[in-house]
Protein backbone atom coordinates (compact mmCIF):
# COMPACT_ATOMS: atom_id res chain seq x y z
CA UNK A 1 0.00 0.00 0.00
CA UNK A 2 1.04 3.14 -0.96
CA UNK A 3 1.56 6.30 1.56
CA UNK A 4 -0.55 8.86 0.81
CA UNK A 5 -0.11 12.95 2.16
CA UNK A 6 -2.53 15.05 3.20
CA UNK A 7 -3.34 17.67 1.33
CA UNK A 8 -3.31 20.34 3.75
CA UNK A 9 -0.15 19.55 6.16
CA UNK A 10 1.61 17.68 3.63
CA UNK A 11 2.10 14.68 6.69
CA UNK A 12 2.12 11.21 5.56
CA UNK A 13 -1.09 9.17 6.24
CA UNK A 14 -0.03 5.80 7.92
CA UNK A 15 -3.61 4.42 7.41
CA UNK A 16 -4.81 1.65 6.50
CA UNK A 17 -8.06 3.07 4.77
CA UNK A 18 -8.01 3.84 1.36
CA UNK A 19 -11.34 6.47 1.71
CA UNK A 20 -8.97 9.01 3.76
CA UNK A 21 -7.80 11.98 1.99
CA UNK A 22 -6.94 13.70 5.01
CA UNK A 23 -4.61 12.89 8.13
CA UNK A 24 -7.37 14.86 10.88
CA UNK A 25 -10.46 16.26 11.19
CA UNK A 26 -8.85 19.94 11.94
CA UNK A 27 -6.86 19.45 8.19
CA UNK A 28 -10.07 18.35 6.32
CA UNK A 29 -11.81 21.58 7.99
CA UNK A 30 -9.08 23.85 7.18
CA UNK A 31 -8.23 22.51 3.40
CA UNK A 32 -12.13 22.43 2.09
CA UNK A 33 -12.81 26.67 2.90
CA UNK A 34 -12.74 29.17 0.62
CA UNK A 35 -11.87 28.05 -3.05
CA UNK A 36 -11.28 24.90 -1.80
CA UNK A 37 -14.65 23.85 -1.04
CA UNK A 38 -17.32 22.16 -3.18
CA UNK A 39 -20.00 24.75 -3.40
CA UNK A 40 -17.13 27.85 -3.71
CA UNK A 41 -18.95 29.93 -6.76
CA UNK A 42 -15.99 32.47 -6.85
CA UNK A 43 -16.47 34.81 -4.08
CA UNK A 44 -19.02 36.82 -5.46
CA UNK A 45 -22.51 37.19 -4.11
CA UNK A 46 -25.40 37.97 -6.56
CA UNK A 47 -27.98 40.34 -5.03
CA UNK A 48 -31.73 39.51 -6.51
CA UNK A 49 -31.69 43.41 -6.80
CA UNK A 50 -28.94 43.22 -9.35
CA UNK A 51 -25.59 44.49 -6.40
CA UNK A 52 -23.07 41.67 -6.52
CA UNK A 53 -21.11 41.35 -2.86
CA UNK A 54 -17.47 40.24 -2.31
CA UNK A 55 -18.07 36.74 -0.02
CA UNK A 56 -15.00 37.58 1.27
CA UNK A 57 -15.13 41.25 2.82
CA UNK A 58 -19.33 41.30 2.51
CA UNK A 59 -18.31 44.90 0.67
CA UNK A 60 -20.09 45.84 -2.92
CA UNK A 61 -18.06 45.56 -5.15
CA UNK A 62 -18.71 49.14 -6.84
CA UNK A 63 -17.67 50.30 -3.62
CA UNK A 64 -14.63 48.25 -3.87
CA UNK A 65 -13.87 49.30 -7.32
CA UNK A 66 -14.46 52.85 -6.48
CA UNK A 67 -11.84 52.56 -3.89
CA UNK A 68 -9.45 51.17 -5.84
CA UNK A 69 -9.51 53.65 -8.51
CA UNK A 70 -9.42 56.53 -6.01
CA UNK A 71 -6.52 54.88 -3.68
CA UNK A 72 -8.75 55.71 -0.43
CA UNK A 73 -11.64 54.31 1.49
CA UNK A 74 -15.00 56.04 0.76
CA UNK A 75 -16.88 58.21 2.83
CA UNK A 76 -20.62 57.14 4.50
CA UNK A 77 -21.72 60.39 2.38
CA UNK A 78 -20.39 59.21 -1.00
CA UNK A 79 -22.93 56.76 -2.80
CA UNK A 80 -22.05 55.03 -6.14
CA UNK A 81 -23.93 55.33 -8.96
CA UNK A 82 -24.57 53.13 -11.82
CA UNK A 83 -24.36 55.28 -15.20
CA UNK A 84 -25.90 52.90 -17.52
CA UNK A 85 -28.68 51.69 -14.98
CA UNK A 86 -27.04 48.17 -14.89
CA UNK A 87 -26.65 47.28 -11.07
CA UNK A 88 -23.92 44.52 -12.29
CA UNK A 89 -21.86 46.37 -14.46
CA UNK A 90 -18.97 47.66 -12.44
CA UNK A 91 -16.76 48.96 -14.76
CA UNK A 92 -15.35 52.02 -13.48
CA UNK A 93 -16.50 53.96 -16.57
CA UNK A 94 -19.89 53.02 -15.42
CA UNK A 95 -19.31 54.14 -11.75
CA UNK A 96 -20.03 57.95 -10.52
CA UNK A 97 -19.88 59.44 -6.71
CA UNK A 98 -22.86 61.22 -5.81
CA UNK A 99 -24.05 62.53 -2.51
CA UNK A 100 -27.00 61.20 -1.06
CA UNK A 101 -29.18 64.08 -2.30
CA UNK A 102 -28.20 63.95 -5.96
CA UNK A 103 -28.26 60.45 -6.09
CA UNK A 104 -31.98 60.04 -5.06
CA UNK A 105 -32.84 62.61 -7.26
CA UNK A 106 -31.02 60.76 -10.04
CA UNK A 107 -33.13 57.60 -8.97
CA UNK A 108 -36.30 59.49 -9.08
CA UNK A 109 -36.30 60.48 -12.64
CA UNK A 110 -35.53 56.82 -13.82
CA UNK A 111 -38.70 55.90 -11.27
CA UNK A 112 -41.82 54.95 -13.34
CA UNK A 113 -44.69 57.24 -12.60
CA UNK A 114 -48.65 56.17 -13.30
CA UNK A 115 -51.09 58.59 -15.30
CA UNK A 116 -52.18 60.16 -11.76
CA UNK A 117 -48.65 61.36 -11.46
CA UNK A 118 -47.59 58.84 -8.18
CA UNK A 119 -44.93 56.96 -8.08
CA UNK A 120 -45.75 52.61 -9.26
CA UNK A 121 -44.07 49.76 -7.00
Amino acid sequence: MKNKKCPNCRKVINNQDKRQKYCNRKCSKEFNKGKNHHNWKGGIKHRPDGYLRNSQTDQYIHRETMEEYLGRKLENWEHIYHINGDNSDNRIENLQILTNSAHRILEVKKQRRGKDGKFRR
